[in-house]
């Protein structure tokens, strides 16, 4: 029996991240069917960084993990999994030590069929990517105030909004 978990995740918890859950969840799970996987359960975090591990998703899939549950991890791409190449790189290296299979079905890659020399790369892509969006918003923080705009949704404390703008 192929005992799969489908893993997903979005950065942000806003409105808009969720259409981007709910295209993940149908496409793997539409995946997972196809190739005759059961699926023995989904875990998605909402509004988690992927630079980050501390997500309660990932902590269920290694409690099912341990308990035997599953044997395979379907995710759309290694970028779900994690944002940072040395975190990201370690969980790997747990799953393959536990045997379990991971699929990442935009990276058309397979742990247990495809040889592994350009995960590191994939991975290290994938923590640029986070690295130089924080630094574009940063730039454009800086920049707006610089030129004096408001930066804020809500005035400090003891301040009310102007209600001309």
């Amino acid at each position: 029996m192929k005992r799969a978990a489908i893993y997903g995740r979005v950065s942000t918890d806003h409105y808009e991240q969720q259409e981007s859950i709910n295209v993940q969840k149908s496409s793997l799970l539409e995946y997972a069917v196809q190739e005759g996987f059961s699926v023995m359960g989904s875990y998605f975090d909402e509004g988690y960084s992927g630079t980050n591990f501390d997500r309660p998703g990932i902590k269920k899939i290694k409690a099912d993990i341990e308990s035997g549950n599953i044997d395979t991890i379907i995710v759309k791409d290694l970028s779900r999994i994690g944002r940072n190449n040395a975190l990201t790189l370690l969980f790997l290296d747990y799953l393959a030590q536990n045997n379990i299979r991971i699929i990442a079905i935009d990276d058309n890659y397979d742990s247990f069929e495809d040889n592994d020399d350009l995960v590191g790369i994939k991975t290290w892509f994938n923590e640029r990517y986070s690295k130089e969006l924080s630094r574009r918003i940063k730039y454009a923080l800086r920049h707006k105030k610089k030129s004096g705009e408001y930066l804020t949704a809500f005035p400090p404390y003891g301040y009310k909004k102007s209600t001309e703008y």
